[in-house]
């Protein structure tokens, strides 16, 4: 308990209020509800395709690494919506143009992440953005990698696996499949 005192204390000291909290669930929670078509298909994606469950970590490790680096909160204050702003509107329009435009999956579900991630800092401002960078730069791996690039990845894998000879195996007796 004394540790979320003194946690309550340093955010004030900071200059955040409980206003900057509702400004952030509000916004975030806006913005997923605005978003939640492309979220819903990014997660039948994620669901029904082997190639892209790897995004299924992405949350945890996100949380883990902003876990480990939770006393850097200390320094952050809070900022004006300038960075925020510019993020949510090449978002929207990224959003927008992907999905009515040139129906592209990809960018649209990158558009998504992006008016996320642009009213997370209208409320938290761009001081969030340093001391939790390498959470930062994992979170577009949320997005599912595109059939096309999977099956280019894939390819010279499959490859290799059908180009063993027999002899590959050794003395065990044990052959590849």
């Amino acid at each position: 308990m004394t540790y979320f005192n003194q946690a309550a204390k340093t955010l004030a000291r900071n200059g955040w209020r409980p206003q900057h909290g509702l400004c952030l669930f509000a916004f975030v929670g806006l913005a997923i509800v605005a978003t939640w078509p492309a979220w819903a298909a990014m997660s039948q994606v994620v669901i029904r395709n082997e190639y892209a469950r790897s995004s299924i970590l992405v949350l945890p490790v996100i949380a883990w690494l902003v876990w480990v680096r939770r006393a850097r909160f200390r320094f952050v204050k809070p900022g004006g919506p300038g960075l925020g702003l510019v993020i949510l509107v090449s978002g929207i329009h990224l959003y927008l143009v992907a999905h009515y435009v040139y129906a592209l999956k990809t960018p649209w579900y990158l558009g998504a992440l992006m008016i996320v991630v642009g009213a997370f800092l209208m409320c938290t401002g761009k001081s969030i953005i340093r001391p939790f960078l390498p959470a930062w730069l994992i979170l577009p791996l949320l997005v599912p990698v595109p059939v096309t690039l999977a099956v280019l990845i894939a390819k010279p894998t499959s490859f290799l696996r059908r180009s063993r000879s027999p002899r590959s195996t050794g003395y065990s007796g044990w052959r590849w499949r």
